[in-house]
């Protein structure tokens, strides 16, 4: 729809609106329009609209939420799934979201902080998004905070939600230290999948100068400790962490159910990374069900021997792991090394089947020396598909 919406019921029922299940309406003029008059004939035709998306990119379109839609109306009791895309169409609409009782994903933009402010209206319900189980929202440097605004529009628990997604577009270092809030946002006991994600395309130095805190600390993961039904964390690709042994071990031990784990930054130059070969020895014994990992790890320092001895060769480990992605973890481009590392890996991650350097395909830089790294995980690779691998480390004890 363009401009001031309106809709024909005799074409609506022409194309069997009875049968509609979904509504985009796009607004393309600087014309403030009011959708309410292209709603009310969807209401009486079109029982069965699950789906509505709203989408404008123009800076000066106001979006009047349509009156039509009070709390009870056919058409708020029928969504389960509204995509509000663009920022300022979806403003005032975001406050009344609460009041569709059986929406199941919602998402949309996070608006401005200036220029369109979020109304507070208090919905006549006293549970917000009951059904809710997808939340996925966009965040840039100039969208308002992220408490402020959902405080604004969740006020509660959502307690079905089993997916949570938020992507940055080129954040500020402030704007990220959000697990806290979110792990208030959330029930423990059903969420499943956590990502956080980040896109930046240019100069990693620019995204965080180096002297600068880090984005998440080690600490700031233990809030979320308590979602044991987490099946799927993401904390990536270009969140700057400052991730230890001993914080990679809690975050494993605290979540049983994980299959996937892709946690930290891929550039090396402005975080080293702190999590060693010697880190992942009490990792290995936690997460049973883990399937992949990406992590940035540094993989120049050597398990000390008596640490060989005493923990990695008697070890059975429980872990299914079979794919590691690892960003930014220099490895020497000698046969030894790659035989020392890969045999180490079997023995921690007995179903490994697959070591790649990971590459972000949104970091558009080369890292020094990456060839030479790259060729050295080659080796790694190539070692870990041989059938000596398993037994390499015990005779080079």
């Amino acid at each position: 729809m363009d401009g001031i919406p309106t809709l024909h019921v005799d074409a609506i029922e022409l194309f069997g609106g009875y049968h509609l299940t979904t509504i985009q309406i796009s607004l393309l003029n600087s014309i403030a329009p009011s959708i309410a008059s292209g709603l009310v004939p969807l209401q009486q035709l079109s029982p069965n609209i699950h789906r509505l998306i709203l989408d404008s990119s123009r800076d000066d379109i106001s979006f009047q939420f349509p009156p039509v839609l009070h709390p009870g109306s056919p058409l708020t009791l029928s969504l389960t799934h509204i995509e509000l895309r663009g920022t300022p169409c979806n403003v005032s609409i975001w406050p009344y979201l609460p009041l569709f009782p059986s929406l199941v994903s919602v998402y949309g933009h996070i608006p401005p902080k200036t220029g369109h402010r979020i109304p507070e209206i208090e919905p006549d319900s006293t549970t917000s998004f009951p059904e809710l189980k997808v939340l996925e929202l966009e965040w840039s440097k100039e969208s308002q905070p992220f408490t402020e605004f959902m405080c604004i529009v969740f006020k509660q628990t959502l307690h079905k939600l089993e997916c949570f997604r938020l992507r940055y577009l080129q954040p500020c270092l402030q704007d990220i230290s959000v697990l806290h809030d979110i792990a208030k946002l959330c029930n423990p006991t059903t969420l499943q999948i956590l990502e956080l994600n980040v896109q930046w395309h240019g100069d990693p130095e620019l995204r965080n100068p180096e002297g600068q805190r880090p984005d998440i600390q080690s600490y700031d993961l233990a809030s979320l400790q308590s979602f044991r039904q987490l099946r799927k964390l993401i904390v990536r690709p270009m969140i700057f962490m400052d991730l230890e042994n001993n914080a990679l071990e809690s975050l494993a031990s605290s979540l049983p159910f994980l299959e996937e784990l892709r946690i930290g930054c891929s550039d090396l130059w402005v975080f080293p990374p702190k999590v060693t070969l010697e880190g992942l020895i009490p990792f290995s014994r936690h997460c049973p069900r883990l399937l992949c990992l990406a992590i940035v790890l540094d993989a120049r320092k050597r398990v000390p021997d008596h640490v060989i001895r005493r923990e990695v060769l008697p070890m059975h480990s429980i872990c299914k792991l079979k794919t590691l992605d690892v960003s930014c973890s220099p490895i020497n481009d000698t046969p030894a090394e790659a035989k020392y590392v890969s045999s180490l890996l079997k023995i921690l991650f007995p179903h490994l089947t697959q070591i790649r350097r990971f590459k972000d395909e949104s970091c558009f830089f080369l890292l020094g020396g990456e060839r030479r790294e790259m060729a050295g995980w080659a080796h790694a690779q190539n070692f870990l598909d041989s059938p000596e691998s398993e037994d390499w480390l015990m005779d080079h004890d």
